[in-house]
């Protein structure tokens, strides 16, 4: 190459420098961000409802109140499927009433397996109709040494009365209208008694709170398992939350629901009877956090990680509240 060309050469090359120059001169911001790395995307991160916090805040609250020498851990379990959950229907206090299907007892064998591994137990307690016995049935069987099934009719689903029991809920309308009516009411009138016998919610929760009470002043400071039905176990929480005693409390004010449970679906209950008995926020009131009776905490609610991994599991069926779920 000459060295006219050479020269030539640097001349462009300088004269490329000196328009960048100016170009940054007259717009150094732009000039900035084009030499920049561009930073990451933050990361988007998962925060609790204020809803849910709140009410993990009132439970810690509630929890913390209680001495736990005294308090009894009540693990609430609803039975595996039935064949009549299948087929959608309405299975109350039936005796002894449906089996559990085929997928309802390899739901009781995986919540076997799970309790055994994660938990201590002291005892089992269950109701009385078939599908729970069979379930509490297979938790006692993997334990080890296993644990007596002590069987409670307090512990029984909801009573829906002769009109509904063994009736597919898309037949009720028409083959009861006035006692489908009633239980689709819910918690609009809890103290309202089901056509042909059936029982208000209020009472459910003052049967299913009562047992429950009496299971932990037997058992202070131990974990117990305690198989039930969908509706008994949304009474056990009203009851916990001052409904069942002259009241119609719970529910989150008369018309609201609970979320409906899933078979298998795991609650966990606190409760301290001497803190019930000597009234520390009970007989309608609040415990410290404003949520439960004195002496009770419900500390979780509708936990499916008893059937994690099982293929199959059966969804939540009916709604809450001891209406259609009523199983």
């Amino acid at each position: 190459m000459s060295s006219r060309a050479v020269q030539e050469r640097e001349v462009r090359q300088q004269g490329a420098r000196n328009n960048a120059r100016r170009t940054r001169a007259r717009d150094p911001v732009r000039s900035k961000q084009r030499h920049l790395t561009p930073s990451p995307r933050p990361r988007k991160q998962t925060q609790l409802s204020p809803q849910k916090n709140k009410r993990e805040q009132r439970a810690a609250k509630a929890v913390a109140a209680l001495d736990p020498t005294k308090t009894a851990t009540l693990l609430l379990v609803r039975h595996g499927e039935t064949r009549w959950n299948a087929e959608g229907r309405l299975q109350g206090q039936m005796l002894p009433g449906p089996s559990l299907s085929p997928a309802g007892a390899a739901q009781a064998r995986h919540m076997a397996a799970a309790l055994a591994a994660e938990h201590e137990i002291s005892a089992i307690y269950s109701s009385d109709l078939a599908r729970a016995v069979e379930t509490a049935d297979a938790i006692a069987a993997a334990l080890v040494p296993a644990a007596p099934v002590r069987q409670l009719p307090s512990l029984r689903e909801r009573h829906l009365g002769a009109l509904l029991e063994g009736v597919r809920r898309a037949d009720a309308p028409a083959a009861a209208p006035e006692a489908f009516a009633a239980l689709r009411r819910g918690l609009r009138a809890p103290s309202e008694a089901l056509p042909g016998g059936g029982e208000t919610l209020d009472a459910l929760a003052a049967r299913v709170g009562g047992a429950l009470l009496g299971i932990a002043r037997r058992h202070p400071g131990e974990r117990c398992v305690v198989v039930s039905h969908g509706g008994a176990i949304h009474g056990a929480r009203r009851y916990a939350e001052g409904a069942g005693e002259g009241g119609s409390g719970g529910g989150g004010g008369g018309g609201a629901s609970f979320s409906a449970l899933a078979n298998g679906a795991l609650c966990e209950f606190r409760i301290d009877p001497e803190a019930a008995a000597a009234g520390r926020g009970g007989g309608g009131g609040r415990a410290p956090g404003g949520q439960w009776r004195g002496g009770w905490a419900v500390v979780r609610w509708g936990d499916g990680r008893l059937l994690a991994g099982l293929a199959g599991a059966a969804a939540a069926s009916g709604t809450a509240g001891g209406g259609a779920d009523a199983g």
